[in-house]
């Protein structure tokens, strides 16, 4: 039979007094005698041999709890992972637990209400997590005693096995899953904040962080984080010794009061609290300290998906207009496929059975190619060498159209071999020429030919339509396109800047290099990805297509 009360953990590091004020508060919590509380010391770094050895000192007086385990790591590995694989090993024994950072300071009731909501939730899929924090705001009294978010705090929190089990650390694939459903806004409380920010610098290196992470998870399977009304646990850190709260002598707007009233924890109707959602979104958006570069960009991304919204439902016959790149043209367009793997398609050129079509990088999404083929009836030559692609085009042959001729080459801008990168995720299909050290083992090596060879062994001189899905290796491609001086009507293509340092600078080039060599752009997909180009010089333009 498990405890009453669930397993605590806390990280600490080289702070040896914010640690001691974060273990004296806890001390004082109702159910502290009760608990068992499990301490991860994170090893030094060069120079802070000193600090780290004041905290383990003073972890070794630790009392006034069930139990307390020291867990004191050789090397140094960061928070990140000292709090998945320190939240994992817990979880995985006891079933749940509750977490704290060195720098966390708890009201006294603060243990009683996650224990309770642990109780009362824990066979409840859909709650995925329970937050202690709560900003205060002018709306505060209208909030009931407890309310749901899809929205995460870290600032003293719980969660279950079951729902810890769905986390997933790969921010690529979270990014990508958020473009994909369109949900950038939302997901920063309409507009906001900016946390796709934060999965974006875990992507390029530039930082390490677990809770964007876990809040993404969270989003992404439509889960529901508990919140008191009042605030249950102050963040001391920001004084200029955390890694991302503030400098030293900064205030801080995030401190709340700390209620010493029990929060009464009962079953409530478990969806999204609207006034719970404006009060949040409310204090962030009347947050000062905010550096105006941050908020102007904030109102950007805003702006800019209201703009590509308004653009996406202009479908008038006459003149239609251009809000990227400066363009104003008179092209009409429709989208085809699903949401994940369509593309704009110009239909100022109107494609026939004879038109040819190739289509790079088809995945497990076969979606725009099958809406071509059904609308036009053209053939659709499609490539894909990553091995899950090919397997389940074999599976699926016989659902396919008999016009998808499927080719298991790669395309890169040469003729050889490449070293292909799997993703992350091993549930994810497409591979990479970008290099990924996470999963160099698995790498594997394909042949991939140049575009002009594979046109020349299918007996093809010119293109209607290119699509191109293909992981980063699009923009030597188009150097090599532009180069051979391919006669391409459309071309495709999803862009993956964020593979790479300042990449949207890398798309901008590319972009830049195709209109001066005549393409135009006629659509940008929501996410901003997927670029429709096409040239006026093709032969349906000059027949009088338009």
């Amino acid at each position: 039979m498990a405890h009453p009360t669930a397993p605590i953990v806390l990280f600490v590091y080289n702070r040896p007094e914010h640690t001691r004020r974060t273990v004296e508060a806890l001390q004082k919590n109702i159910g502290a005698d009760e608990s068992d509380l499990f301490i991860y010391a994170d090893g030094a770094r060069p120079g802070q041999e000193e600090k780290v050895s004041q905290v383990r000192r003073y972890l070794g007086s630790i009392g006034g709890f069930r139990t307390v385990t020291v867990i004191e790591r050789d090397k140094n590995i960061g928070l990140a992972d000292s709090i998945i694989t320190g939240v994992t090993e817990v979880i995985e024994k006891y079933g749940r637990v509750i977490v704290l950072e060195d720098d966390i300071v708890t009201s006294p009731v603060f243990l009683y209400y996650m224990n309770e909501a642990l109780r009362l939730y824990e066979n409840d899929g859909k709650v995925m997590h329970v937050s202690s924090y709560l900003p205060r705001t002018g709306l505060s009294w209208l909030l009931p005693p407890t309310f749901f978010l899809r929205f995460m705090s870290c600032w003293g929190w719980a969660t279950w096995r079951r729902a810890w089990a769905r986390f997933n650390p790969d921010a690529k694939a979270l990014y990508e899953e958020l473009l994909r459903r369109d949900a950038l806004c939302d997901y920063n409380l309409d507009g906001v904040l900016s946390f796709h920010d934060q999965l974006t610098a875990n992507i390029t290196g530039a930082i390490r962080t677990w809770a964007t992470k876990w809040f993404t998870t969270i989003y992404l399977e439509e889960g529901l984080c508990l919140y008191p009304r009042r605030s249950l646990v102050q963040n001391i850190g920001f004084d200029g010794t955390g890694a991302h709260c503030g400098a030293a002598g900064a205030s801080n707007p995030y401190e709340p009061e700390l209620t010493g009233e029990p929060i009464p924890v009962r079953r409530i109707p478990v969806r999204q609290s609207p006034i719970g959602r404006f009060s949040l979104k409310r204090f962030y958006a009347n947050l000062s300290r905010e550096p105006l570069a941050s908020k102007a960009k904030r109102w950007l991304l805003k702006a800019r998906q209201l703009a590509v919204r308004m653009y996406q439902r202009i479908r008038a016959k006459g003149k239609a207009f251009g809000i990227f790149c400066g363009l104003c043209v008179d092209w009409r367009k429709e989208w085809m496929g699903n949401d994940y793997g369509g593309f704009y398609l110009c239909t100022n050129l109107p494609l026939s059975r004879s038109s040819i079509v190739y289509s790079f990088g088809v995945g497990e999404d076969v979606s725009f190619d099958v809406a071509v083929n059904g609308r036009y009836g053209c053939k659709i030559y499609a490539f894909d060498p990553t091995p899950k692609s090919i397997d389940w085009v074999r599976k699926n042959r016989d659902t396919l159209p008999s016009d998808f001729i499927f080719s298991d080459i790669g395309i890169a801008s040469y003729d050889g071999t490449a070293v292909f990168y799997p993703p992350e995720n091993p549930d994810h299909v497409s591979c990479s020429i970008v290099k990924k050290e996470a999963t160099e083992k698995r790498a594997f090596q394909i042949p991939v030919k140049r575009l002009a060879t594979i046109m020349r062994e299918h007996g093809h001189r010119m293109i209607d339509v290119l699509k191109m899905d293909v992981e980063g290796a699009e923009y030597d491609i188009i150097e090599d396109l532009l180069s051979s001086k391919i006669t391409v009507g459309q071309l495709l293509v999803e862009f993956h800047h964020r593979f790479f340092d300042a990449g949207a600078g890398k798309t901008d080039v590319a972009v830049r290099k195709l209109c001066a060599a005549g393409f135009v752009v006629v659509g940008i997909s929501p996410s901003g990805m997927e670029y429709t180009f096409v040239h006026p010089r093709h032969k349906n333009i000059l027949r009088g297509g338009i």
